[in-house]
């Protein structure tokens, strides 16, 4: 018999504290059942290295949200990198991981820090900031297109795109 929840991670009220629901969920198993929106819950690390691991029995190609695009016709086209199973998911990973790699990030950490500590510098100089725009905002949609060579411009079109991407995994 599966173990089942009431637990909607999706409300206004599991994503205002997520952390009771958290530690509620880790005392049903490690997987279960959300009857809400008729999905499973895998939240602990193993048990989430497992299925991702094993793309065979737990395929991604049906979608990364609560709509399954075995059982329904997606209304956009399936993310290159979350939403495919192999070979498609590994070419985009062949491409992410040369500029992504541990090594490549090691090389380019230098700079990475450089750029978190002027953007910090910049900050306190101004005594008082709004911190999302000018720091969480701002250094991601710096450092992350600077390492794979995206152009200055439009940079702000990648926090649409994620937007989208995860708010789609989610109820309309």
């Amino acid at each position: 018999m599966p173990v089942t929840s009431q637990l909607d991670p999706f409300s206004p009220e599991f994503r205002a504290d997520p952390y009771a629901a958290y530690e509620e969920l880790r005392g049903l198993g490690k997987v279960v059942y959300l009857e809400k929106h008729d999905i499973w819950c895998v939240h602990h690390y193993d048990t989430c290295q497992q299925v991702l691991s094993d793309y065979e029995t737990f395929s991604n190609a049906g979608g990364g949200g609560i709509r399954n695009y075995f059982k329904e016709t997606p209304w956009r086209k399936p993310s290159i990198i979350l939403e495919v199973d192999p070979p498609e998911h590994t070419r985009t990973r062949t491409v992410l991981s040369r500029a992504l790699s541990p090594k490549i990030l090691r090389q380019i950490r230098d700079r990475m820090e450089a750029d978190a500590e002027k953007m910090v510098a910049e900050a306190g100089a101004k005594g008082e900031i709004e911190a999302v725009s000018e720091l969480t905002r701002r250094y991601p949609l710096k450092v992350f297109p600077d390492s794979v060579g995206l152009a200055e411009e439009d940079r702000d079109n990648l926090l649409i795109y994620g937007t989208m991407v995860f708010g789609a995994f989610g109820p309309v």
